[in-house]
């Protein structure tokens, strides 16, 4: 299994500048700017379009769906309402779901017994059972993103995040001849969070790098996308709030559905 599935630490790899522009105050900063802008000039669309694009790079999803709804972007502002849209190629937004994890609070705790604490590949039976619960789900997302999307079998990972902990860019997918070849679809569950850490979010690279949308999944959680995505996960940091060195701070379980 690539070394990229294993969370790294800050003082390993640098960070991209898309991810630190993410979680830093700059965008916020622009988007003051273009709403003083729209106050005086509230029908101006590229005003409107660029305060979308900022909301939904900040993660403000609902927001940003409002705004590209308003302006007759009806690809963007499904993506940001949670819905699930054809994948038309000729969009540049990469296909994304958000929504509440299907499966059983039993089984999670009985995953998260097992596997707590480490980064490890999850048995067959569990992906199996997992697969049992989320089948209509997988199949619905997939059939929107994907032309003919049959899958084959999964795998999946059990990953525990630490206080400085991100992932680079990177996609889930391999290249010919790799056991990760025939990844189509990435699943991730989001299982726990503590109180007082933020960042763990998914940056999603638009298709020609132009721009990116920032989900932040709750606990409860699911994130679904091509696993052909470029994107990366942005660093958990506390706000005030101490842990031990080497404390679990979150807990995500991606599975990749494969063709």
């Amino acid at each position: 299994m690539s070394e990229v599935y294993q969370p790294i630490h800050a003082n390993k790899v640098a960070l991209s500048r898309v991810a630190v522009l993410a979680e830093s105050g700059h965008l916020t900063r622009i988007l003051d700017s273009v709403i003083q802008k729209l106050s005086s000039d509230p029908k101006n669309l590229v005003l409107i379009l660029t305060k979308a694009q900022i909301l939904r790079q900040l993660g403000r999803l609902n927001e940003a769906g409002e705004l590209f709804e308003e302006i007759g972007y009806s690809y963007e502002a499904s993506l940001m309402k949670g819905e699930i849209p054809s994948c038309a190629p000729k969009q540049n937004l990469t296909p994304f779901v958000l929504a509440s994890n299907p499966l059983p609070s039993s089984l999670i705790a009985r995953i998260d017994a097992d596997y707590r604490g480490s980064n490890e590949l999850l048995c067959q039976d569990i992906v199996d059972e997992i697969f049992d619960h989320e089948r209509d789900f997988v199949v619905n997302v997939g059939k929107r993103f994907f032309d003919n999307f049959q899958f084959t079998g999964a795998d999946g990972r059990y990953l525990s995040y630490r206080t400085g902990d991100y992932f680079f860019a990177h996609r889930d997918d391999g290249p010919e001849g790799s056991d990760e070849a025939f990844r189509k679809l990435t699943v991730i569950h989001y299982l726990e969070l503590k109180p007082g850490i933020r960042g763990g979010n998914v940056l999603l690279h638009d298709k020609d790098w132009s721009g990116w949308t920032l989900l932040c999944p709750k606990p409860g959680d699911v994130v679904c996308f091509p696993s052909s995505s470029i994107h990366e996960v942005t660093p958990l940091v506390s706000d005030g709030v101490r842990y031990q060195s080497g404390d679990v701070v979150r807990i995500a379980m991606p599975l990749w559905y494969r063709i």
